[in-house]
């Protein structure tokens, strides 16, 4: 989470780079905002379905490798926190567990780019 402590445009991006061993599975995440860690709303979301699959020759299992970047511009008032929200439905819900994340290809970030 970042805490926006002055007014602007900032331009906000995340990506979200991830693998699992399911075969039919979506995971979406979204930008949020809010006045306390507590209340925060949604304002950009996007989408990666399940489409890059291969056999684990490791494992000999399949696996779907995808990666979901969301990014916009918004004035953003002072004292202000964004944040990343993962949603996973479908095949996801009850196996969080096959979900895996590769940490070093994930980021989040915002700066400002107009008073």
């Amino acid at each position: 989470m970042i805490h926006i402590y002055k007014k602007g445009t900032y331009f906000v991006y995340a990506q979200i780079y991830y693998h699992d061993v399911m075969t039919s599975s979506a995971m979406s995440h979204c930008i949020t905002m809010g006045n306390s860690s507590d209340h925060m709303e949604s304002v950009a979301c996007g989408m990666a379905s399940a489409n890059h699959h291969f056999v684990n020759k490791t494992t000999n299992q399949w696996t779907n490798l995808n990666t979901n970047y969301v990014s916009g511009l918004f004035n953003i008032k002072e004292d202000t926190y964004i944040g990343v929200q993962m949603n996973m439905g479908g095949d996801y819900a009850p196996h969080h567990d096959a979900i895996l994340f590769d940490r070093k290809n994930c980021y989040f970030g915002a700066f400002q780019v107009a008073n």
